[in-house]
């Protein structure tokens, strides 16, 4: 089995855009209504409380729920959609590199599908329908999924290895060992948000005991969410990279 490389975009072009896509979602929408929710707890902080027009309109309950409860829902937006924006822009990065390259079935996942539905899909969604099955059963053998992606993509001359940058602010130089370990954590956390009221259960209490008590509610910090954001980033511009670069794919 051989698949042959597309004729339109170039792959760069593509990868491009999905990238700007993630970045979008994430610094755009989600990290500004979370900054958003933070400048007006500052904004409260400094004035003492509402403003006189802001109490007789009856805005204070919710400037309340904004200091108390907002910014940490609003984290917990981003954790979902940070992960979200991630493992769509890794399984889109797949799709494309398959659907425009050629490869030995040998180098391919192996998985199982319906022909019929199979053959109802483009050619990019059929590669998306790979992907999802073929993460899917190494569910056993990986825990974590950027653990799975390697173990889908090294096989097609892909393999990500964050770099840090040193132009870069302390900050936002994270090792590859650190972008991977902030990973698992930020998966593991957007799995407690979303399956378990937010509370950390063994699987986050794991990775760090002292910082998430199980069964304790998670608490994020501004530390946390820059790291989590960093690596996302990190891992993402990686990965388009290195899809380019190793494979020739200019």
């Amino acid at each position: 089995m051989m698949v042959s490389p597309g004729d339109d975009a170039t792959l760069d072009e593509l990868l491009a855009g999905r990238y700007d896509r993630l970045a979008e979602i994430v610094n755009e929408d989600l990290l500004n209504l979370r900054i958003s929710l933070y400048a007006l707890n500052q904004r409260v902080e400094v004035t003492g409380g509402p403003l006189p027009e802001e109490v007789e309109i009856g805005w204070s309950p919710v400037l309340e729920w904004a200091r108390t409860v907002g910014l940490q829902k609003a984290s917990e937006l981003l954790v979902v959609g940070l992960w979200s924006a991630l493992e769509s822009f890794v399984q889109d990065v797949f799709a494309l590199i398959c659907s425009r390259r050629s490869y030995d079935i040998e180098q391919l996942p192996k998985v199982n599908v319906q022909l019929s539905r199979f053959l109802g899909l483009n050619d990019e969604e059929r590669w998306g329908l790979v992907w999802d099955r073929a993460t899917e059963g190494l569910k056993g053998s990986n825990e974590y999924a950027v653990d799975r992606f390697d173990a889908v993509l090294k096989p097609l001359g892909v393999g990500v290895d964050v770099q840090p940058d040193p132009k870069l602010p302390e900050a936002f130089r994270l090792s590859n060992e650190t972008v991977r370990r902030s990973l698992r954590e930020l998966q593991a956390i957007r799995n407690a948000i979303v399956h378990g009221q937010g509370r950390a259960d063994p699987k986050v209490s794991r990775l760090d005991s002292s910082t998430y008590p199980i069964n304790e509610p998670i608490v994020l910090t501004d530390e946390a969410m820059v790291r989590f954001g960093v690596a996302v980033h990190s891992y993402a511009a990686t990965l388009a990279n290195a899809a380019s670069d190793n494979l020739n794919l200019e």
